[in-house]
């Protein structure tokens, strides 16, 4: 991880955050919450509520299909630069949103809602596991439970360690690199909301056109990195890794 990467890292939090509030506010469904959006489309279908239920696994599916779309890239035979990969990865977001926002603009309240929603969903899952397998330690850029989980027990394991050495093998030493990052995602993430929300309110759909412009700058500054700086391409998962 060099310098270029790490705010690039820390943009793609806030990108999240943006477009997630953004999402929910315009559209009336997360892009980035897949958990919270499974049960929201389970207990729709359940309950009788296709429309609420399609549109809300509309959405995982797409996330699911962005992350698939990461993966086709990173296993295809010229991904050999993973600074590359990554600036490209992100730039497809960039336009990828941009055209949500294109569609959310042109067909407001009808069916520019649901293209929309599960073109930001798409996005969200290619970044998800564009930061995962080419950003480390930034694993995760869109889901803060698994953040927060690392961020907690990084601080308790510190705290442990202030009161005493712990006893017993099994508790891993504390990780600089995890704590950084973890809090540095929690905090994009929730600056992006805010950002999200503003944006919702000033410039109502066109807010969601508007949140291209954080992954564009990303996109150049991992572009302008010309080394090999993010680390072995799809290496196993770590502690760091698991959510």
């Amino acid at each position: 991880m060099t310098d270029r990467t790490i705010p690039a890292a820390a943009g793609l939090c806030v990108t999240a955050g943006v477009v997630d509030s953004l999402a929910l506010l315009r559209a009336g469904h997360y892009a980035s919450h897949v958990t919270g959006t499974t049960t929201h489309g389970i207990a729709g279908v359940f309950e009788g509520d296709l429309s609420t239920g399609g549109m809300a696994l509309l959405v995982v599916a797409a996330f699911a299909a962005g992350s698939a779309a990461c993966g086709i890239v990173l296993t295809a035979p010229r991904s050999r630069n993973p600074a590359r990969s990554a600036a490209g990865l992100v730039a497809v977001e960039t336009v990828v949103i941009a055209v949500a926002g294109g569609i959310l603009l042109a067909w407001p309240g009808g069916p520019g809602v649901p293209a929309c929603v599960a073109m930001l969903g798409f996005a969200m899952g290619l970044q998800n596991a564009t930061s995962t397998y080419l950003l480390k330690p930034w694993q995760r850029t869109t889901h803060i439970t698994s953040n927060l989980t690392d961020l907690g027990s990084e601080i308790g394991m510190r705290l442990r360690r202030w009161a005493g050495r712990p006893s017993g093998e099994m508790l891993a030493a504390p990780d600089g690199d995890t704590l950084g990052s973890a809090a540095g995602a929690v905090l994009g993430f929730a600056a992006g909301a805010v950002a999200g929300c503003s944006l919702a309110r000033m410039l109502g759909d066109a807010g969601v056109l508007a949140a291209c412009v954080i992954p564009a700058f990303v996109a150049l500054r991992l572009a302008s990195d010309r080394p090999h700086p993010l680390g072995r391409r799809c290496s196993s998962p770590t502690r760091k890794d698991r959510s």
